[in-house]
């Protein structure tokens, strides 16, 4: 029997954690040198509808919002916004006829192909869009439009910003050479190329893409035979949300463990389909579970009071609000043998602003977030700037930080992709 907790390493951990009123939640948790980097729930029993795709019927348009109202199924509906109808594929008249009934050229009664792109939160409606795509881990397959004839007259390729020129043009050339790949019966299909790909260019990147692509494909050939049969009904169901959360963040560690025997089967399948990221460990010392063995329960109580204490002895104070988030940095038992004051408050933003982001992720915030900075000088907020900036651009949830007022205000905002830890454990309250 050993009670070892390897250090120097970065390891996902998959748990699955009952609570007494019944309910269950399957836990992500990120460990990179023994501390916590991210921590997320996926509850059991109420599977999330992000990446489902319908054949769904415009219930509503209303003028006043420029959107519509879709009905998913006979029970669920879902809100359509004019920012989210791109080139729909129609399945009861062509796109060409006119209409004025709305200036996005969708009428009620239209059917149509929707893909769900956010659940459905407290009183509003999910959120669908009409940019219908499946990703693989080297390609993001999108539906382009309707195919009038065989012409090898192929949509716009997208491409990895990390792509060097000169690959960016070996994948292009691939592209036209394979055309026939992004063709479907009824359509035309517009790939986004990954970083990925080039990364395992030189092995058999490009072999595993071709095979990706043509799966892909019979994905789409299945979803487009739909159009014949009456609309509201679900087409496609996306895979369970921990797993296509586990697929994002795979690449960033070493090995996934859990205890957990069905969890562990579910996961050993759906990876072995895929090139193997990080490698798999069922873990079976009965004597120091997963949640003792990394003190989890502490970790994660933490993670839900507002007070966060910063090695320097300040403190960060964050406040969960209906309309946005606040994180006051106070100075606190801090002592300091800084020659001057403006070193000191240097010192205390510094570290603030690292444990700030670092809770960011932990909780889950999103929307707008504020960071109430000690004042310091017009050199120091710029160097403060460029410190989030590279902090945002390491964050996996795009977070954009927007500028720091006059009052020391740090602005951003995360996009919100699944709710806050806080969000999450209160409904099981």
């Amino acid at each position: 029997m050993s009670f070892h907790k390897p250090e120097g390493d970065k390891k996902l951990l998959l748990l699955r954690e009952a609570k007494e009123n019944g309910a269950s939640h399957i836990a992500v948790v990120g460990m990179t040198d023994g501390r916590l980097s991210e921590y997320m729930l996926f509850p059991e029993g109420s599977a999330s509808l992000v990446g489902n795709i319908y054949h769904a019927r415009i219930s509503k348009y209303v003028p006043s919002l420029d959107a519509c109202f879709v009905s998913l199924t006979e029970e669920l509906t879902a809100f359509l916004p004019a920012e989210e109808i791109h080139f729909p594929f129609l399945t009861n008249r062509s796109l060409a006829e006119k209409t004025d009934a709305s200036p996005v050229r969708l009428k009620e009664g239209d059917t149509l192909f929707v893909q769900v792109v956010n659940d459905a939160v407290k009183t509003k409606d999910a959120v669908c869009t009409t940019d219908i795509s499946l990703a693989g881990e080297y390609v993001v397959l999108r539906l382009a439009g309707i195919r009038a004839d065989d012409a090898a007259n192929l949509p716009r390729a997208g491409f990895s910003g990390k792509y060097s020129p000169a690959f960016r043009e070996r994948v292009r050339k691939w592209y036209r050479a394979h055309g026939a790949l992004f063709c479907v019966s009824g359509a035309y299909l517009s790939p986004l190329f990954r970083t990925r790909l080039e990364t395992d260019a030189e092995t058999d990147g490009f072999a595993r893409m071709e095979a990706e692509v043509s799966a892909l494909n019979a994905r789409f050939e299945e979803i487009l035979r739909a159009r014949f049969l009456t609309a509201r009904r679900e087409v496609y169901r996306e895979r369970a949300p921990y797993l296509a959360y586990l697929e994002k963040r795979a690449a960033q560690y070493d090995e996934l463990v859990t205890e957990d025997a069905a969890l562990y089967e579910e996961a050993w399948n759906f990876f072995s389909q895929r090139v193997q990221a990080l490698s798999l460990r069922l873990y079976t010392d009965k004597d120091y579970p997963l949640t003792v063995l990394y003190g989890l329960k502490s970790k994660r109580e933490a993670l839900l009071q507002k007070k966060v204490w910063l090695p320097c002895g300040g403190n960060l104070i964050i406040e969960q609000g209906e309309a946005f988030t606040m994180i006051d940095v106070n100075t606190a038992s801090f002592s300091s043998k800084r020659k001057t004051p403006e070193e000191t408050i240097r010192k205390i933003n510094e570290e603030a602003l690292a444990e700030a982001f670092a809770q960011i992720r932990l909780r889950n915030l999103s929307g707008m977030i504020l960071i109430d900075f000690i004042n310091m000088d017009g050199e120091g907020e710029e160097r403060l700037l460029a410190l989030a900036r590279e902090a945002a651009a390491s964050d996996p949830v795009q977070t954009s930080v927007i500028d720091i007022t006059g009052l020391g205000i740090m602005e951003l905002t995360r996009k919100k992709l699944y709710p806050s830890l806080r969000e999450l454990i209160a409904r099981d309250a």
